[in-house]
């Protein structure tokens, strides 16, 4: 591989919040976090640049290439002749492995498992437990009673 792959666009939200970029994805509903040096190699991800073109080790931006491909953050598969894992890496790199780019992904709750009670009067037809402290989930499906 010496050329970076294309870095994948569509349904993909991203904010930057101080020095780590979030990165939503509404196809899966998963939530990327990239630090700087992850960053930057993302931004390099136009189909058309070199590996070379990322001012850090190769065998970070193949990682890095890595873990992206593997939140599908690419557009295309990345095909490394042989695949480091972040340990090796950073006991190769020792000290400077602080540096390294990260990507961390977790799958957002829905906006029900983001609820902490169903309230009074909400559909409990889904989670007949989950009415909020002082109610009950009545016949109609209903939270009800004093909460």
């Amino acid at each position: 591989m010496d050329r970076m792959p294309r870095a994948r666009q569509d349904d993909l939200v991203a904010v930057e919040v101080g020095d780590e970029l979030l990165i939503y994805d509404l196809r899966s509903h998963k939530m990327h976090r990239l630090n700087e040096a992850a960053i930057t190699v993302w931004r390099k991800c136009d189909g058309a640049n070199s590996l070379d073109a990322v001012p850090m080790d190769r065998r970070l931006v193949e990682m890095t290439l890595q873990r992206l491909a593997e939140a599908r953050l690419l557009e295309e598969q990345v095909h490394l002749e042989k695949a480091i894992s972040r340990r090796d890496l950073l006991r190769m790199l020792g000290i400077a492995a602080a540096a390294a780019p990260l990507v961390v992904s977790m799958t957002a709750p829905s906006a029900a498992q983001g609820a902490s009670c169903i309230p009074k009067g909400g559909d409990c037809s889904t989670n007949p437990n989950g009415c909020c402290p002082g109610c009950f989930c009545n016949g109609a499906n209903k939270c009800a009673g004093g909460c």
